[in-house]
């Protein structure tokens, strides 16, 4: 790498961690002052808050790295613009292609290093904060939540038509079991299931045993009372169901895909599919967020370069996050091949900023 190509990848990298720590600061104290009242109502420990916000850290910081990358790389090329410095690099025969290969590169680093913390730190760190309860006591819904779907600690899939949080009742409540291998062993439905002493009690109940190709092996059996092997509180029923795939690796969506497969709901599979995607695609935002605007950033500007740069900055973010939002959905819905969905804002932004450079250069 040239001194030139490391005089401005250290500018942008040193820019990006201090707009980092800015971002992950503001969030953390916005947040603690949204729930100051909460905090000192219920006593909490300061070490405990101190927790919560060192485990949210992980995540926070693979939601702003690809925003904070971009506003550094604009920054400090606006800067280089204004002092007219881009205009003697590119006196000096240095092309422009050759300025962002140095900053591409960079950006493929911060997406590698972003798609690591979102797989293996994120998902232990998030089911940290979620241990760790600042209202110091347990907030079951008040009104009925319908149409719950969850992963039990057990490996257990349970799909629940509703939940009545007066009376700790599950209604409409379908669990099926799956043996070391992650096959489906057995199919147990159950009408009304009652958290009592402890333990799920199940009321007209039909278990149902199933091979590994989902076929009746025996004779359903039918019980008019019965405990079900359900680990979960009622409170971690509520909470599970309303987890976000951000708790989850790849490999445990993985595993998800191939249990739904053997149930047949190819909605869910879809979904695990685009949320698959999503997160890889995600983590590699840096480098097409950047390529996009970098045709923008290396124009030769004379006035306002920075107030515009960071007006760019904004209007780039917005319109990747909605078209992504978009076509994500679109996959999850069938309309978009799962696999693509997501792809196709990250294609577009490429292409466009591989276009742009081409007309400057």
């Amino acid at each position: 790498m040239r001194i030139l190509d490391k005089y401005i990848v250290l500018k942008i990298f040193k820019s990006y961690c201090m707009v980092l720590v800015a971002f992950l600061f503001l969030y953390i104290i916005s947040d603690m002052f949204s729930r100051l009242d909460e905090l000192f109502k219920n006593a909490v420990p300061p070490i405990l808050i101190m927790r919560y916000y060192l485990y949210s850290i992980p995540f926070m910081l693979t939601k702003v790295s690809a925003f904070s990358f971009l506003i550094s790389c604009l920054y400090i090329l606006g800067a280089l613009n204004k002092t007219h410095e881009i205009m003697a690099i590119r006196a000096s025969g240095i092309s422009i292609m050759n300025i962002s290969v140095s900053i591409l590169m960079l950006a493929a680093v911060l997406s590698c290093a972003t798609l690591f913390v979102q797989d293996k730190v994120v998902p232990p760190t998030q089911k940290k904060t979620k241990n760790i309860n600042l209202r110091q006591r347990e907030q079951l819904p008040r009104d009925k939540v319908n149409n719950l779907a969850f992963l039990g600690e057990n490996g257990n899939i349970y799909f629940i038509g509703s939940f009545e949080p007066h009376t700790n009742t599950l209604s409409n409540a379908t669990l099926f079991q799956h043996n070391s291998n992650g096959d489906i062993v057995r199919k147990i439905v159950a009408r009304d299931v009652i958290y009592q002493n402890e333990v799920w009690q199940g009321s007209n109940v039909m278990v149902y045993d199933v091979d590994t190709e989902g076929k009746l092996v025996n004779v359903p059996r039918y019980f008019m009372q019965t405990p079900l092997e359900i680990t979960e509180t009622p409170q971690q029923v509520v909470d599970k169901s309303k987890e976000g795939y951000e708790m989850m690796s790849l490999k445990e969506i993985r595993k998800q895909i191939k249990q739904f497969k053997g149930l047949g709901t190819q909605g869910m599979v879809t979904t695990l599919k685009v949320e698959i995607q999503k997160k890889i695609a995600d983590s590699f935002n840096h480098i097409f967020l950047v390529l996009g605007a970098l045709p923008f950033a290396l124009k030769i500007r004379r006035r306002h370069i920075n107030f515009s740069l960071m007006g760019m900055a904004i209007l780039f973010s917005l319109i990747y996050y909605v078209l992504f939002s978009i076509t994500a959905a679109l996959g999850k819905v069938g309309i978009l091949i799962p696999e693509m969905s997501v792809w196709l804002t990250n294609i577009f932004f490429g292409v466009s900023g591989i276009v742009g450079l081409a007309d400057l250069h």
